[in-house]
C-alpha cells in the first residue's frame, strides 16, 4: 500500500466552478516513507478570458491567497486537458489510498474542471486528514495547515504554503503526527471518524446540488424581502422610534426573527402593542421576546437564557398587554 497527499490551487471560483491552475502531491509507503520521484508540483494554463483570471489577492472578505508561482508562469503551462490523463492515472493507481486537506474543495476543483472541458470525472475514494484532525485534536475551530503544524509542534522550516506539494507533505506531516499521538493506525484512525471518507462522483453530485439549493434560496429570499420592504420600512421607523419616554423593564419587548419573516401579518400586532404602552427594542434586554408559534418558542427555550428573559407566543403576549 502506497499514501497519496494530493492538493490544489485555483485561480478563482466565479460561478461556483474553481478554474484549477496548479496541483502537487507526495507519495510514500504506509511508514510514511518518501517514494524517490514521488513529490511533484504541477502547474495548469487556467483558461482563457476574464472567466479564468486571478482573483486571490484585493478580495473583500479579505482572505488574501499568494500563490507560489507568478500568474505568467500559469499562463504559460499547458491547459488541464493535456494533465488530464495523468491525473486520473495518478488517483486511479491500484494499492494507493487518497489523503486531502479540507478535500472538498479539491474534489471540486478536479471535477469542476473534468466539466469545464467536457471530460469523464475522476472517479477515487480520498480521506479528509482535516476531520481526522478534528477527530483526534478536538480543536474550537476548523484549522488551516497551518495552525495544525503548529498545534502538533511539527517545524514547518524550508516548506512554502499554498504551493501544492509542500501543502500536501503538510498534510502528511500531520497524518503521521496524528498517528503517533493517537498511537494508532491510519486505518484505525479512518475507522473512528466516519465522515472522512469521499467517493468523488458522489461527493461532487452532492456539492452541487447544495449550491442550487442555495442558489434558489437567496433567490427566493431575495423576492421575499422586496415584497416585504414597505412592511419592514415601517418596522425599522418604529425600532427608531424615541418618544421621550421612559419606559419600565416590564413593557420592552423585542421580536424573533420568525416575526421579522412574517412582517405583513404580524407587523399590526406589533403596532397595537405599541400603542399599548409596550417599547420595541431591537436586543433581548428586554422582559419579554416575541415569537412567531410554539415551533419557534420551543426552540429558542433551548437556544437563549431566559433567566431574565420570558418567551412567548403573540396570543400570549395579547393577553398581557390586554
Amino acid at each position: 500500500m502506497r499514501y497519496l497527499f494530493l492538493d490544489t490551487e485555483s485561480s478563482n471560483c466565479f460561478n461556483n466552478i474553481y478554474k484549477l491552475c496548479e496541483y502537487g502531491f507526495v507519495t510514500t509507503d504506509e511508514s510514511f516513507n518518501p517514494i524517490p520521484g514521488g513529490k511533484r508540483d504541477v502547474l495548469i494554463h487556467p483558461g482563457e478570458g476574464r472567466d479564468a483570471r486571478f482573483n486571490l489577492v484585493g478580495r473583500k472578505d479579505g482572505r488574501d491567497l499568494v500563490l507560489a508561482h507568478a500568474e505568467e508562469e500559469y499562463f504559460a503551462a499547458n491547459p488541464f486537458d493535456d494533465h488530464y490523463d495523468n491525473l486520473k492515472f495518478l488517483l486511479s493507481q491500484e494499492g494507493l489510498m487518497i489523503f486531502l486537506w479540507a478535500g472538498e474543495n479539491d474534489i471540486q476543483a478536479l471535477l469542476d474542471n473534468c466539466y469545464r472541458y467536457r471530460l469523464p470525472k475522476f472517479s477515487f475514494v480520498s480521506y479528509d486528514v482535516q476531520r481526522l484532525y478534528k477527530t483526534v485534536m478536538k480543536p474550537d475551530k476548523t484549522p488551516s495547515l497551518e495552525k495544525a503544524m503548529e498545534a502538533l509542534g511539527i517545524r514547518a522550516e524550508g516548506i512554502v504554503a499554498h504551493r501544492p506539494d509542500d501543502d500536501s507533505l503538510m498534510t502528511m506531516l500531520i497524518l503521521k503526527a496524528l498517528c503517533e499521538k493517537a498511537r494508532k493506525s491510519v486505518d484505525q484512525l479512518i475507522s473512528e471518524c466516519q465522515n472522512c471518507a469521499f467517493d468523488s462522483i458522489p461527493a461532487y453530485q452532492k456539492m452541487q446540488k447544495q449550491h442550487r439549493e442555495k442558489v434558489r434560496k437567496r433567490i427566493t429570499d431575495e423576492k421575499e424581502k422586496a415584497r416585504l420592504k414597505p412592511f419592514n420600512d415601517e418596522l425599522n421607523a418604529l425600532l427608531s422610534l424615541d418618544d421621550g419616554v421612559e419606559y419600565d423593564f416590564d413593557h420592552l419587548f423585542s421580536v424573533s426573527l420568525e416575526m421579522k419573516r412574517h412582517i405583513d401579518e404580524t407587523l399590526p400586532s406589533i403596532k397595537d402593542w405599541i400603542a399599548k404602552g409596550y417599547k420595541l427594542k431591537r436586543n433581548l434586554a428586554v422582559k419579554q421576546l416575541v415569537v412567531y408559534n410554539e415551533e419557534e418558542k420551543a426552540n429558542l427555550m433551548q437556544r437563549l437564557d431566559t433567566t431574565n428573559l420570558t418567551i412567548v407566543t403573540i396570543s400570549e403576549f395579547a393577553e398581557i398587554v390586554a
